[in-house]
């Protein structure tokens, strides 16, 4: 039997990627579909299909909605299954959607796996029996017992193969060797997952990540891995064992990976040395704020003096840092927001070529501080279709005036702008523009001038108006 996942754009998604190895291991065929796929194609791919299966994360249900309403269109009784973080969150508002049929809560691949046999032998008391499943049965929304996640080493490599047409001229891909998060961070939904959906942290052993790590290379002939893991780097001893044996291993690749600032303020130098000399290029960091006040009341678990020490272990050995921080948080000032531009200044005059980037938060479903958010007077999204644009530029807060909502906006906006490639513009009048709102960037930020920043607010409301209201 046939299981086919849509998916909307050739974006490589691990979910995918570890749905479609787990039941090519168990007998099933998986293909991947694309929102561009002619309707012959479609047709041709649904013909002998079990069911259809969407992975999503929160701002992704506009291009699912496509894929899915043309399927229904062929195939109107073919299970359509949604899964992933957003699907997991918002459960019982998927399904009251006419073109989701099944909700897959936490991790998925056991749940899938049952949830299809039962496709094959229907029996409604099996159906009840699928832990992690959410569902309707005669017109209600039913939710099975949550599932409780399994040490993702039982599981088979990633089915890279189902992104083939992506890879096989690529000389960079990207790979995680972890899932979760062992964090607990206010406004992330991977605390959600572990408080309330059965996941845990785990990781795979270092030889399973060597093995996929020299499949792929020599799969694709890789000069360069980006490892996608929340939090790479946990625990020293396992870095350094992952330095060891890629030293051994004789690899040559380049690499980035996301971290912690405290994991590198804490550091010891000759670690950061050999991570630099195993081809480690940039690290990225999500920094959040400059105020600790933010930090606590985020429960980031860690200090703003982090930043700086970890930024000073990274430059020493010629290793690069990406810094995202986040501006526009229930009950934050103004002050807390000029220590982040602050904070900002401070680690582009130790290292100009680091990144910083601002965005303004937006709650997520399932999280703590969308109960937050809530009391304050949000409404979140009524209706699975409203979150197709989810998005951290432009959001727009009840909890802000609308002259703090313009700063935080311009902010994110500007350093978009200063963090621009130099070469981009497809003609000489969009190079000279782009070029000014860089400049005039960098100006705003030397002197922390934001509060009055039209250029900003007209690219913010054209944004909007043309991405948001799609």
């Amino acid at each position: 039997m046939q299981t086919a996942y849509a998916n909307s754009d050739n974006s490589p998604s691990f979910s995918l990627m570890a749905l479609s190895a787990y039941l090519k291991q168990k007998g099933y065929q998986a293909e991947l579909l694309l929102n561009n796929c002619s309707d012959t194609e479609l047709k041709n791919t649904l013909k002998d299909c079990l069911a259809v299966g969407f992975s999503l994360y929160t701002g992704g249900t506009r291009d699912a909605f496509k894929i899915a309403s043309r399927i229904r269109s062929f195939s109107p009784e073919l299970p359509l299954i949604w899964g992933g973080y957003h699907p997991t969150l918002e459960a019982d508002q998927c399904l009251q959607s006419d073109y989701i049929d099944y909700v897959i809560r936490g991790q998925g691949e056991i749940t899938l796996l049952e949830l299809l046999k039962n496709f094959e032998k229907p029996d409604e008391n099996l159906l009840e029996s699928v832990k992690g499943l959410s569902y309707k049965k005669n017109g209600e929304i039913s939710h099975n017992e949550t599932r409780e996640s399994s040490n993702i080493n039982g599981f088979p490599s990633f089915d890279y193969g189902l992104y083939g047409h992506v890879f096989k001229n690529a000389s960079e891909a990207t790979y995680i060797t972890s899932r979760g998060c062992p964090f607990s961070c206010k406004f992330c939904c991977s605390s959600s997952f572990n408080r309330n959906h059965g996941m845990k942290f785990y990781q795979l052993s270092l030889d399973r990540v060597f093995s996929d790590l020299e499949f792929l290379i020599s799969t694709y002939n890789l000069e360069k891995i980006n490892f996608f893991d929340d939090n790479f780097f946990i625990e020293s001893g396992r870095i350094r064992k992952f330095v060891e044996g890629y030293k051994k291993r004789g690899f040559n690749f380049q690499w980035t990976a996301y971290g912690r600032c405290r994991f590198f303020a804490n550091a010891e130098d000759d670690l950061i040395k050999k991570l630099k000399e195993t081809g480690l290029e940039r690290i990225f960091f999500g920094v959040e704020s400059g105020s600790q006040m933010i930090l606590n009341m985020v429960n980031k678990q860690m200090k703003t003096d982090d930043v700086l020490l970890a930024l000073r272990k990274i430059t020493q050995f010629g290793i690069l840092g990406d810094f995202t921080f986040i501006n526009g948080f229930p009950n934050e000032k103004v002050l807390d927001v000029f220590k982040s531009l602050g904070l900002r200044n401070k680690i582009k005059k130790i290292s100009p070529k680091s990144s910083v980037r601002f965005f303004v938060f937006t709650p997520l479903p399932g999280t703590e501080m969308l109960e937050t958010c809530e009391k304050l007077g949000y409404k979140k999204p009524e209706g699975v279709r409203d979150w197709k644009s989810y998005e951290y530029h432009s959001f727009k807060a009840p909890w802000l005036s609308r002259s703090y909502q313009s700063f935080v906006n311009s902010i994110s906006w500007a350093a978009q702008f200063s963090e621009l490639d130099p070469s981009i513009g497809t003609n000489i009048l969009s190079k000279l523009v782009f070029k000014f709102l860089a400049k005039d960037a960098d100006f705003r930020f030397k002197h922390k001038i934001f509060f009055l920043s039209p250029e900003f607010k007209i690219i913010n409301t054209i944004y909007r108006r043309k991405i948001i209201r799609g």
